[in-house]
């Protein structure tokens, strides 16, 4: 049993909008779906933006077999129905109208941002699709390849993605002065980035969106939480090499630049 993609399903906008509207006034929780489940639904062929750590992990018999068990699992929940069967044995699938708007939010985000967090326990991801200026739809992915995804206002996206990159809350109330390194710099563990060996979290930010032609067009920063503060690192171009300024920066500046790093910018 082989899944199409949910796209073959027709989803009215009303179903979207609907989802939307829930949103603007707090967090909607929509599904939790593990590796495998996300890629029957989306189909094995389909670029996936966030990462997929236990399916990645497996051989190519592995990954059929376990979508095979997935779909049947997500149909006996009553998650997945078969609706419609093609000559080539692909199914179309109908969905919950929450779970099929948010795949389809999903593809059509006006911007995203991919966050790795490494700690003391092992890796974890953020992913999250803006849509336009006033929601972003969360998927948290766990280092076991659970996929947990929720609308949520910007604002409140922001907030918590504050949190995950904080999450002692060390950052203070004012910004520090910033600093330049070079890449060798930091490769041959020069002074200047500090005592970065108290480092609770290190999170690694991307923000990608479409340039004046259609170009992809990418976004980095890093952020580290120490014991008493959070500094951040952004990468510029100097002298045809790249450098990074690095600086301390207060909960307020941080928020800022999270909820920034969100924005469509296009209003």
């Amino acid at each position: 049993m082989t899944a199409s993609s949910t796209a073959g399903q027709s989803l009215t906008p009303a179903a979207i909008a609907e989802l939307r509207a829930r949103a603007e006034d707090g967090r909607v929780v929509v599904i939790a779906l593990t590796d495998e489940e996300l890629t029957a639904l989306d189909g094995p062929e389909t670029d996936q933006v966030a990462p997929r750590p236990w399916y990645d992990e497996q051989d190519v018999q592995t990954r059929h077999t376990a979508c095979v068990v997935a779909l049947r699992g997500l149909a006996a929940r009553g998650i997945a129905l078969p609706s419609q069967v093609a000559a080539d044995g692909g199914v179309t699938l109908a969905l919950p109208d929450d779970v099929h708007a948010a795949l389809a939010m999903r593809r059509a985000a006006s911007v995203i941002v991919v966050a790795h967090q490494r700690v003391e326990t092992g890796m974890q991801a953020r992913v999250l699709y803006g849509q336009g200026q006033r929601l972003v739809l969360e998927e948290h992915v766990s280092g076991g390849g659970l996929h947990r995804f929720s609308v949520a206002p910007l604002d409140e996206a922001a907030a918590d993605l504050a949190v995950l990159v904080d999450p002692e809350g060390r950052a203070g109330d004012a910004d520090g002065p910033r600093r330049t390194l070079t890449l060798s710099q930091v490769a041959a563990g020069q002074e200047g980035l500090g005592e970065l060996g108290d480092t609770r979290c290190v999170t690694v930010l991307g923000k990608v969106v479409l340039g004046e032609h259609g170009e992809p067009v990418e976004e980095r920063v890093s952020v580290y939480a120490l014991a008493d503060r959070v500094e951040v690192a952004d990468p510029r171009e100097r002298d045809a090499q790249t450098i990074l300024e690095v600086g301390v920066v207060s909960r307020t500046t941080l928020r800022a630049r999270l909820r920034a790093l969100l924005a469509d910018g296009a209003a």
